[in-house]
């Protein structure tokens, strides 16, 4: 049985389960130099997700949620051949994690807790150890680590337009009042979509007890009638969706 929950003049028709998501483990293999050649003909190195597209494409970056962690595994079976996964760049000596060299069947596991874009290379292939210099600029990848996410609210409404919202969240840790890139709300039967407005300066706070954000959404006096999705993108990697969270039936 649907549970009714009224805040103000707000009714809930249904509620969105709260779940933690569990972290996931993702894999990266270090391939075999004969697995792909660049456009001269050269052996074109990338690290290579563990499942390949449908395309057959070889991709060296991983789309991920903080928490979550990678293994590389080194697969390259040319005898003494050594690899390592450092991130950063070449000419950067603070790496936020460094396998070191790793020979055939090796692994380097690390967990990703921040959010943002985390560049790696391999030292053997762009001139850190002075071993070897790869003439086509070496194996390089790139980790997208997204927020993780988790709505705390009904997934649908009923309103009276005019009224305010709170639309509740977990990022499972601080991420800070600036985190949100923009809040928008989309007419479902044809309208455009506009900027989410907020009562006064009260846009977003955060309750450390329960690890909760609060967005007050500021609805509009002219909606009656309308259905409208409400939606959220965060600041943080270029790769960050669209979340919509709820629709609402203004009434």
């Amino acid at each position: 049985m649907k549970k009714l929950h009224r805040i103000g003049v707000v009714t809930t028709v249904s509620l969105a389960a709260v779940l933690t998501p569990m972290a996931v483990a993702h894999g990266v293999n270090i391939p075999d130099a004969a697995m792909g050649r660049d456009a001269n003909g050269l052996n074109a190195f990338r690290y290579t997700p563990d499942v390949l597209p449908a395309d057959g494409t070889t991709v060296a970056d991983q789309i991920i949620t903080k928490g979550d962690s990678i293994t590389w595994t080194h697969l390259d079976t040319r005898p003494g051949i050594v690899h390592s996964v450092t991130s950063g760049a070449p000419t950067d000596t603070s790496h936020a994690f460094d396998s070191e060299l790793l020979s055939k069947d090796g692994t380097f596991t690390h967990s990703f807790n921040e959010v943002g874009t985390f560049p790696y290379f391999c030292k053997r292939q762009n001139d850190v150890t002075g071993a070897f210099v790869h003439h086509n600029a070496g194996m390089k990848g790139l980790v997208h680590v997204l927020h993780n996410f988790t709505y705390r609210g009904p997934s649908e409404q009923v309103a009276q337009p005019g009224s305010v919202i709170p639309v509740k969240f977990t990022l499972h840790g601080f991420e800070g009042l600036g985190v949100i890139r923009q809040a928008q709300s989309n007419d479902l039967d044809g309208g455009d979509g506009v900027p989410a407005q907020t009562p006064g300066h009260s846009a977003l706070s955060y309750d450390a007890d329960t690890d909760t954000y609060n967005y007050l959404w500021k609805t509009d006096t002219t909606w009656a009638g309308q259905t409208r999705e409400f939606s959220f993108q965060f600041n943080g990697d270029s790769n960050e969706p669209v979340r919509t969270v709820t629709t609402v039936n203004f009434k």
